[in-house]
């Protein structure tokens, strides 16, 4: 028993020290999947999200849809100008992922497209969150010194719409997508940032089908896009939810001259709750012009062809450089009028 004990422990030392090794050999020879140089998003002290400030790394996804480098400035932005510059003239973008250019470069995204083609300064101060938070990131901006103006915010239909004056309201959070919490997902969370090898591995096993539709039915593998469709209560009894939404959105808005446009969920298209889904939607667009704010839906756009997943990931389910553009082209027709 002894003599098994000793084996077993040298083993386990030699299975380590291989493993250091071959992490550091990975590090050194295959620096892209190093999870030093993966940009994360933060909560600040305030309860602000934001980027690293000072950051220069990459934003890469395990599906291999994406793998881009990003660049974030002293406040916390994604944006090379200095928002102390900015004057009454300039436009500003707060949202979420999508605004921010999740997946894209920096330069093939809504904001840098419209400043190229506006020939104005668009200042983009996007982060994942939800309207408290794009209310809270102004005010950061501002007290940065932004001199913010014209306001475009982007809303994400599938986590944006909330209780945002009514608690958790009768149905739950609307604002809450579907999440696979378990100690697995979190052990998979820790490798993801700590780890090169796990890094490399899981861009491996999605690059091959067979295996991410085993690791699928074993749980190790997420669906992401299933993961994304969101709530079960959309459609339901959700006009607490709407209005409240579009009342805090006329809060945020009403400073300044705002345009907000509309980012479709793609439970419109995928899933079991596409009915649900399109009523959502339309009573949110009806409400927020009944209202008097200016809005662009661009689900209709996106539709025109018949294929509106074109303009996404095909797993990320962000925004892919077409969408981007499309969205640029759509904001520019209404702009110009």
């Amino acid at each position: 028993m002894r003599n098994l004990a000793k084996n077993l422990v040298t083993l386990l030392l030699s299975v380590f020290f291989c493993f250091v090794i071959l992490e550091l050999l990975t590090r050194i020879f295959l620096p892209a999947f190093n999870p030093a140089g993966k940009f994360a998003f933060y909560v600040n002290e305030a309860g602000i999200p934001l980027g690293p400030k000072n950051f220069s790394g990459r934003m890469w996804d395990p599906s291999g849809d994406y793998d881009v480098p990003v660049s974030i400035n002293k406040y916390g932005f994604r944006d090379r100008k200095d928002l102390r510059q900015s004057t009454a003239k300039d436009i500003f973008v707060v949202g979420d992922s999508f605004m921010f250019g999740y997946g894209v470069t920096e330069d093939q995204r809504l904001s840098n497209l419209l400043e190229k083609q506006l020939a104005i300064p668009v200042y983009n101060i996007a982060m994942p969150g939800d309207f408290n938070d794009y209310e809270n990131l102004i005010a950061y901006a501002q007290g940065n010194g932004a001199t913010i103006k014209n306001l475009i915010i982007g809303v994400c239909m599938e986590n944006d719409l909330g209780y945002y004056y009514h608690g958790d309201g009768p149905q739950g959070n609307l604002k809450q997508t579907l999440k696979v919490s378990s100690p697995l997902q979190t052990l998979k969370e820790f490798l993801g940032t700590k780890t090169t090898i796990y890094n490399i591995l899981t861009f491996a096993i999605h690059q091959n089908r067979v295996l991410v539709q085993a690791g699928a039915k074993m749980g190790f593998v997420l669906d992401k896009v299933k993961m994304g469709l969101i709530n079960k209560d959309r459609g339901q009894d959700c006009k607490i939810a709407i209005n409240d939404s579009v009342r805090k959105l006329q809060e945020i808005a009403k400073p300044f001259t705002t345009t907000i446009i509309i980012v479709p969920s793609r439970a419109l298209w995928i899933g079991n709750e596409r009915a649900s889904e399109n009523s959502v939607h339309q009573q949110f667009v009806k409400a927020l012009r009944e209202v008097s704010l200016p809005v662009i839906d661009v689900r209709p756009y996106l539709e025109e062809d018949g294929n509106p997943l074109q303009y996404y990931f095909k797993n990320d389910g962000h925004w892919n450089e077409k969408g981007q553009e499309k969205v640029a082209e759509i904001f520019l027709q209404y702009y110009n009028k």
